[in-house]
């Protein structure tokens, strides 16, 4: 085995194995993380110490069903994803060997208020828009509307291999 695999046997997984037994501390009543409901405006605000606890329970896919999403394990991307995976685990083990951050992460639903005040009126033109290419981000763009078109799951179609 390499040096890899014994850093992920002896650090990394026993990290995760013990996120995994935090989840009862984290969340006592199973029911405390209130869900973005659609058209329903609201934040959620959960600690990064949390956001590990869960990732690590979907990790094992130990989430019951219906609790935040449909299905949120990642046994898809773990059979299907070599670099999703990877991605996955540098994540636990930068979090094993370097502690987890005492921020907070918020998630935030806006719903509009008149959505039919932004339904494009028959003949209405597209704005002209221009394409970049490769290695120009979207977070360097300056001046530029930004928009995250959200699927009705955490994760949405990345959790299944987007």
């Amino acid at each position: 085995m390499g040096e890899e695999g014994k850093e992920f046997f002896s650090k990394t997984l026993p990290f995760i194995q013990e996120l995994i037994l935090q989840l009862p501390v984290q969340f006592p009543d199973m029911k405390s993380i209130p869900i973005l409901r659609q058209g329903h405006a609201a934040t959620l605000t959960l600690t990064a110490h949390q956001c590990a606890v869960i990732l690590a329970c979907a990790f094992f896919n130990l989430l019951p069903g219906g609790w935040m999403c449909p299905s949120l394990d990642f046994g898809f991307i773990l059979s299907t994803s070599k670099e999703k995976t990877k991605c996955l685990l540098h994540y636990f083990h930068r979090l094993a060997v370097g502690g987890i951050s005492k921020r907070n992460v918020s998630f935030h639903r806006l719903v509009l208020k008149d959505p039919e005040k932004f339904k494009p009126q028959e003949g209405t033109k597209l704005t002209e828009f221009k394409v970049l290419p490769v290695g120009h981000m979207i977070e360097d763009a300056h001046g530029c509307l930004q928009a995250d078109f959200a699927n009705k799951w955490i994760g949405g179609g990345e959790l299944r291999g987007g």
